[in-house]
C-alpha cells in the first residue's frame, strides 16, 4: 500500500485566502493523503469555508488555541499518515506536488530520511512572484538560521516520536526548534522540484521577534555558544536593515 500524506493546516480568519488553499488540495493527483483543519475559533467565514468542503476535509476542529504550534500539536495529534505535512491558510500546493513526493521517496531508501524539503515559490499577496526559496538542508547552515523552505515540506511521523511535539512557548520559529532537535543527526533530503506557493505577510514578517526567537531556539539546543548567537542576531539585523535600505 503506498504511504499516506497528512495535511495539516491551522486558521484563524483566514477567509481571504483559504479557498485557494483547500482548492490547491482538492486537485491533487495522488490521492492516499489526509486533510486536517485546526481553527482557533475564527469569527469570520473561515468555519463556513470549512464545512463546505468537508468532501476533501477528513477533519477539522474549531477552538481556542494558544497559536499555531498549538493548532499544530492537534494536527499531529489527530492524524494517521507516514508522513505529515504543514500547509498555511494562505499558501497553495502545486497540482503535482503529492505524486513528486510520492515518486521521491519511492525511489530513495525510506529508512534514511525524517524530514524532506524542496523548492517553494515566494508571492506578495498580490500574486507577484518575488523569488524561489528552497535548498539543500546543511547543518553548518543550520545551525545558524532556516536554510530550507518549511512550506510544505515533509515530516515523517517517527521524527515527533523521537523528539516530541513542537514547543509551544515559541510563535514564530517552533518549525526551526523541532528540527535543531536533531543537530546533526537530522536524516533529511531535499527534492529538487517546486511544490508550493507560500504569500508574505503574517507574523514571520515581524524580524525583531524571528531574530529573538531564533537566538532563544539554538540556545535552548546549544547548537550555537552563546556569542556566536549574539553574532548571527547581529548579522542578520544587519542584512535586513540594508536591504531594507536598498529597496527605498
Amino acid at each position: 500500500m503506498s504511504m499516506k500524506i497528512s495535511i495539516v493546516t491551522s486558521t484563524y480568519n483566514a477567509e481571504r485566502f483559504l479557498q485557494k488553499c483547500i482548492d490547491s488540495v482538492r486537485v491533487q493527483k495522488y490521492h492516499n493523503f489526509e486533510f486536517l483543519v485546526i481553527d482557533g475559533g475564527s469569527n469570520d467565514s473561515t468555519l463556513q469555508i470549512i464545512k463546505n468542503n468537508l468532501d476533501i476535509i477528513s477533519y477539522y476542529v474549531s477552538e481556542r488555541d494558544t497559536g499555531i504550534y498549538n493548532a499544530w500539536n492537534k494536527g499531529v495529534m489527530a492524524s494517521t499518515g507516514d508522513w505529515i505535512m504543514f500547509l498555511g491558510a494562505d499558501d497553495e500546493l502545486l497540482p503535482s506536488c503529492l505524486v513528486d513526493y510520492s515518486k521521491f521517496i519511492e525511489e530513495h531508501n525510506k529508512s534514511a530520511m525524517e524530514y524532506i524539503s524542496a523548492k517553494v515559490i515566494f508571492e506578495s499577496i498580490s500574486g507577484r512572484k518575488i523569488k524561489e526559496v528552497g535548498e539543500l538542508w546543511c547543518w553548518k547552515k543550520f545551525r545558524k538560521y532556516m536554510n530550507v523552505a518549511h512550506v510544505a515540506s515533509l515530516h515523517s511521523r517517527d521524527l515527533f516520536q523521537k523528539h516530541g511535539p513542537f514547543d509551544e512557548t515559541f510563535k514564530i520559529v517552533g518549525d526551526y526548534e523541532l528540527m535543531l532537535r536533531s543537530q546533526d543527526k537530522l536524516k533529511a533530503a531535499f527534492m529538487n522540484n517546486t511544490v508550493a506557493i507560500m504569500r508574505d505577510g503574517g507574523v514571520s514578517n515581524n524580524p525583531r521577534k524571528v531574530f529573538l526567537e531564533t537566538f532563544h531556539a539554538k540556545r535552548k539546543n546549544k547548537s550555537r555558544n552563546y556569542f556566536l548567537c549574539i553574532t548571527d542576531y547581529i548579522i542578520a539585523w544587519s542584512k535586513y536593515l540594508i536591504k531594507r535600505s536598498i529597496q527605498r
